[in-house]
């Protein structure tokens, strides 16, 4: 999952697009929620944890400490994260 929607982030969808499976990007624009980009649906962040559950996510990707903080205030109270957070996708892309 992806957790944003910037300029970035498509690139992100783009790259990862012939090795992962991108199930969702986050968003906090109402004008936004609910659309897709190249076929992934945008969510708002108060989704990602149900979304984490239930489809076993493996990793949260962000590229600011403000996304990741933005998903983090909206999970639920005494929340395990099942998914990892990772900081960019450098990590995804190589073996």
């Amino acid at each position: 999952m992806l957790c944003g929607c910037e300029s970035r982030h498509y690139g992100w969808l783009r790259d990862l697009s012939a090795t992962h499976s991108v199930i969702a990007m986050v968003t906090e624009a109402p004008w936004q929620h609910a659309t897709e980009v190249e076929g992934v649906r945008l969510y708002y962040p108060s989704e990602v944890f149900s979304l984490c559950h239930r489809f076993e996510v493996d990793y949260l990707v962000y590229a600011t400490p403000a996304e990741r903080s933005a998903i983090e205030r909206a999970a639920p109270a005494a929340h395990v994260w099942q998914a990892r957070w990772c900081h960019g996708i450098e990590g995804l892309l190589t073996p």
